[in-house]
């Protein structure tokens, strides 16, 4: 398996809430800049001296369970003026509230903090809230959803 590009106008799901939120990005669809979304793919440096040029990857191969991936020894480059961090943090423990360290997480259901019951009135939401449920939703979906969750659960 290699890496791919998407383009959200070719996409089987064009009407997603999360490509409605990139092509936001772009008031004028004919303009020469994108967005590519590539997947598959590890940041190796980035290329330019005074700034961004470009940016080195090493391409990864999903593992036989599908849990991962790993580095196929192949490299790519992809021109860009713009370099975004926008992966790789990890949630933190919040005092008196249970975590699990191995997923960076706080265990809740739909948000509301579990341990082992659920603990009214005390909400997660964002990096934290993730689980295996939601692995792969959009981080401004999940914002969204878990402020409409914590209004809910005040306001009654």
């Amino acid at each position: 398996m290699h890496s791919t590009s998407a383009d959200p106008n070719d996409s089987a799901d064009a009407s997603s809430p999360k490509l409605d939120v990139l092509r936001g990005l772009v008031p004028d669809p004919a303009a020469p800049r994108r967005i590519r979304l590539r997947y598959l793919l590890s940041p190796l440096r980035i290329i330019g001296r005074e700034h961004a040029e470009g940016v080195e990857f090493g391409r990864n191969a999903l593992t036989a369970d599908g849990a991962g991936g790993e580095p196929t020894g192949h490299t790519e480059t992809v021109d860009a003026g713009l370099v975004l961090s926008a992966i790789g943090y990890r949630g933190l423990p919040v005092p008196d509230l249970p975590f699990d360290d191995a997923t960076g997480t706080v265990p809740n259901e739909r948000g509301r903090v579990v341990d082992p019951r659920t603990r009214h009135g005390v909400l997660s939401g964002g990096g934290v809230e993730q689980d295996s449920e939601h692995v792969g939703d959009g981080g401004v979906e999940n914002t969204h959803a878990a402020g409409q969750r914590c209004g809910g659960s005040v306001v009654r």
